[in-house]
């Protein structure tokens, strides 16, 4: 019976035709220009006594070369003997590409039921043209509409990046983690109180299951993130990055990102405000308490007001769930123009963040879930004590040789030489040329010398020659 339990549909059913262990593949037609929201669905099978079958959904670019794991699917993460839908964020993507379903048997008898229906892509188009915006929309170059508060958020949400390249992005304060000598930008590592530090990862992460298959800002096998690899640590360990204090501010400054929360046993990620006291106000959490934990293969955005009356820092918090079960990733994280700072940055900061490899190379996702509404905040009556240590890098300066005493006497001495050496060379060579031309003078090797410098010069005889006087009419 296909998802719907009827017995008069079709769909896809993996036989085997050898035995030991093999590999079945299909793959789709080619695609091109999705948008930043594009989702691929589809209802998995999978009954099976024995957990030695994969399913690999992969997305083949076709300019890059190179393929992209887009997730890994056994009977630990789907229903055994059920049909399960599954949800994976593509994204934008301008450049060719296909999906293709691998799926893997990994011993000798093959004695399991795989089955996959109702593929679909949904909200992949880019968005169409449009006479006229609302007054809370962007008119993009392209004609498309786009929420005003999606500006400058690293997510090119018009389709032609027209709402990513304007003047005033500059004002945004932003950090993509793609600086490959300062890739967390402004944010710190510096709590003493946490456990682990985020590492940058590219691509897919080694645990199956769960991580993005690739980064939010480029959806590139090669972009950056910043993620928690929750295999190395236990349960419910912390890591904590802080941003320098800013202003107060009103509604007008408003904090953006894009978190992936895919896995079985992902931890929370929350978001909070610091005051200089220590105190922390919650604005933003993934999994409120006595909530339900949905896992999303996509990257989700999140938007919350910051209306703080004193100085602060954003505080973000990630949190391991079940070790090895689900890694956490944060990219495009960004500050509209409401928000300044109080301190100024360190211009360059000496990044405390693992570099030990994590991820495999080849790997890509996106999907878009907006918190518009400013979050309750709730308030902490424990204090914490917050130490800004941070190690700033020191440059030398260079040591260069003093030069000799400028002299503007001997200068002038020295350019009057210089044109007056000019000005002779000239007069001789202008004399020379005209006795030669008056007085008929043959210099010896002249035809020679005309002859290596044009290949084709030949000297004539002008016994024969007729002046142009003499080939004018005459009058009778």
């Amino acid at each position: 019976m296909d998802y719907l339990n009827k017995t008069s549909s079709h769909f896809l059913y993996v036989t085997p035709d050898q035995t030991g262990m093999s590999i079945a593949e299909i793959e789709s037609p080619v695609f091109r220009n999705s948008q930043v929201d594009c989702m691929l669905s589809f209802y998995l099978y999978i009954s099976s006594p024995v957990n030695d079958n994969e399913v690999y959904p992969m997305m083949r670019h076709h300019n890059l070369g190179m393929s992209t794991e887009l997730d890994r699917l056994t009977i630990d993460n789907v229903d055994n003997g059920m049909w399960t839908k599954i949800d994976i964020g593509l994204g934008r993507h301008h450049d060719s590409f296909q999906i293709v379903f691998d799926v893997a048997h990994n011993s000798e008898s093959y004695n399991a039921g795989i089955a996959i229906d109702e593929i679909s892509f949904f909200d992949c188009a880019i968005k169409p043209p449009q006479d006229e915006c609302m007054s809370d929309e962007f008119h993009c170059a392209n004609k498309a509409c786009v929420f005003i508060n999606e500006q400058c958020d690293f997510s090119d949400d018009c389709g032609d990046e027209s709402d990513e390249t304007l003047v005033e992005c500059g004002d945004y304060l932003r950090v993509n983690f793609e600086d490959l000598e300062n890739p967390f930008g402004f944010f710190r590592q510096d709590d003493e109180t946490t456990d682990f530090k985020f590492t940058i990862g590219n691509g897919t992460t080694i645990n199956k299951h769960t991580g993005p298959p690739f980064d939010h800002t480029t959806f590139d096998p090669e972009g950056h993130y910043a993620f928690v690899a929750s295999e190395k640590y236990d349960a419910h360990s912390r890591a904590v990055l802080s941003t320098p204090l800013l202003q107060p501010s009103d509604n007008s400054c408003r904090v953006r990102f894009f978190v992936h929360l895919h896995g079985p046993g992902v931890g929370t990620l929350i978001l909070y405000h610091q005051d200089q006291l220590g105190d922390l106000t919650k604005v933003w959490e993934s999994m409120p308490e006595g909530g339900e934990h949905v896992d999303v293969n996509a990257w989700q955005r999140v938007s919350s007001e910051l209306a703080v009356d004193h100085e602060y820092r954003i505080v973000i918090e990630a949190t391991v769930g079940r070790v090895g079960e689900g890694d956490i990733g944060l990219d495009d994280f960004s500050l509209t123009p409401g928000c300044k700072w109080a301190e100024a940055p360190p211009t360059e900061t000496t990044p405390e963040h693992t570099t030990e490899p994590h991820t495999t190379p080849k790997m890509t996702t996106d999907h878009a879930t907006t918190t518009e509404k400013r979050t309750t905040t709730e308030h902490f009556t424990t204090k914490s004590t917050t130490r800004e240590h941070f190690t700033t890098t020191y440059v030398a300066p260079i040591s260069t040789a003093t030069a000799a005493p400028f002299d503007p006497n001997n200068q002038a001495v020295m350019i009057i030489a210089i044109v007056a050496g000019v000005l002779i060379v000239l007069i001789i060579g202008i004399v020379t040329v005209y006795a030669v031309r008056t007085r008929r003078i043959r210099i010896p090797g002249m035809n020679r010398l005309a002859t290596m410098v044009n290949p084709n010069y030949q000297r004539m005889d002008d016994s024969n020659m007729v002046s142009l006087r003499d080939l004018s009419p005459k009058e009778d």
